[in-house]
């Protein structure tokens, strides 16, 4: 309710749930709702009348507001970060094998150098890797740790990256070089996981600005060529429908 008192002159339904952290539609029309109508009754006012005539034009309109194309861009972003969430799933959530495996190759590595003390270990793109899957997510778990930092800055150097994996694992590591945010985490999550994202949202945007500055333009063409075409949605006629219903 305070975001609406404070910005109903000017009222976005886009900002407010942005506001509110709104995730699931139908629980977050209801509230919406409800905090109309509980408005709609406040005693009249000098200070609250412009307030309630808002409230009023909202709930006359039959909250054509919660139909509206701003509104309905809200809810695809939601939809398509939640599918993004899912198919991470598989790679940061199966934390227990990938530590497992990252711990398992760490013993390996530690015996091999115990019995051969003086023996340099190759730093293939394999080994950095496994750093920068290490550093990337201990990042999004808020465990940063500068000693595995420190590592993926020394091994990078000697890396020069041939695959589309491998320059997921360059932009991987100079997102964690950025200061810790909303906006970098998703990035983030998709470059780790070796993901090229080609949907949408701010994720593309960094992906695409990575292969322009390594001036590989043509290769972000042959990238975005892969990307399926997507028929188009429900009309605003049928999801009005929907809404209803």
């Amino acid at each position: 309710m305070d975001y609406i008192r404070s910005n109903y002159k000017n009222f976005s339904i886009g900002a407010y749930y942005k506001n509110v952290k709104a995730e699931f539609r139908e629980t977050s029309e209801e509230a919406f709702k409800s905090t109309i109508c509980k408005i709609c009754n406040f005693e009249l006012g000098k200070k609250s009348i412009s307030l309630i005539e808002f409230a009023h034009s909202i709930r006359d309109s039959k909250f054509e507001v919660l139909k509206s194309q701003e509104s309905e861009l809200y809810w695809n972003d939601v939809l398509s970060t939640r599918t993004v969430n899912k198919r991470l799933y598989a790679h940061l959530l199966s934390e227990d094998s990938v530590v497992e495996a990252i711990q398992n190759h760490e013993t390996k590595k530690n015996k091999t150098l115990e019995r051969h003390p003086n023996q340099e270990e190759p730093q293939s793109h394999n080994n950095f890797r496994v750093h920068i899957f290490k550093s990337g997510y201990a990042v999004l778990k808020n465990q940063p740790s500068e000693s595995h930092l420190e590592t993926v800055d020394n091994v990078i150097a000697t890396q020069q990256p041939v695959s589309l994996a491998d320059h997921l694992d360059h932009l991987a590591h100079s997102l964690l070089k950025l200061p810790s945010s909303s906006e970098r985490e998703m990035p983030l999550k998709l470059s780790i996981s070796r993901i090229l994202y080609l949907v949408g949202g701010p994720t593309l945007p960094i992906q695409k600005n990575y292969f322009l500055k390594k001036d590989l333009s043509a290769n972000l063409i042959e990238y975005m060529s892969l990307k399926p075409i997507l028929g188009p949605g429900l009309s605003q006629e049928m999801s009005s429908v929907y809404g209803e219903s």
